[in-house]
């Protein structure tokens, strides 16, 4: 509102804030990729059922499609995706405890695929830093500049 655009915003301070729980992050993360594979699942059967071949492009689609997905959700107005409103969770600036730009939110999805992608090299550490961190982050969150709280 122009009216009150001038005044600051009120934020806990850091001692205050609740962050999300591993096993919040966890679920919303599984009920996240059921969201975008069922997506992915339409979108790949729509080409089969009308020309019965299936196009390369469509490999790329998936990747394209989270990296819009989880791009847009965090970088959003309530930084959440469905995953982490169902559990009670946002994605915030670490910095100040606000929205999170749409910048972070690609660095951080990009991030979270690079590490998933390098599962075997360690990538896995990234999944499970959140349990022992102080700020519940994860290796992609310290990228990224974000932290996940308990959205209220």
């Amino acid at each position: 509102m122009p009216l009150l655009g001038d005044l600051p915003v009120l934020r806990r301070p850091q001692s205050q804030v609740r962050y999300g729980a591993w096993w919040r992050r966890a679920a919303a993360f599984v009920l996240d990729g059921l969201v975008v594979g069922a997506v992915g699942a339409v979108a790949a059967t729509l080409p089969l059922a009308f020309s019965g071949s299936y196009p390369v492009s469509l490999v790329f689609l998936g990747p394209v499609a989270t990296l819009a997905y989880f791009t847009l959700s965090h970088g959003g107005r309530r930084g959440q995706t469905l995953g982490d409103r169902a559990l009670g969770i946002a994605v915030r600036n670490a910095a100040d405890g606000g929205r999170a730009t749409y910048g972070q939110a690609f660095g951080r999805t990009f991030m979270v695929m690079l590490f998933s992608g390098l599962w075997f090299l360690g990538g896995f550490a990234d999944f499970l830093w959140p349990l022992w961190d102080r700020k519940r982050q994860a290796w992609h969150d310290k990228v990224a500049g974000t932290i996940v709280v308990r959205s209220d």
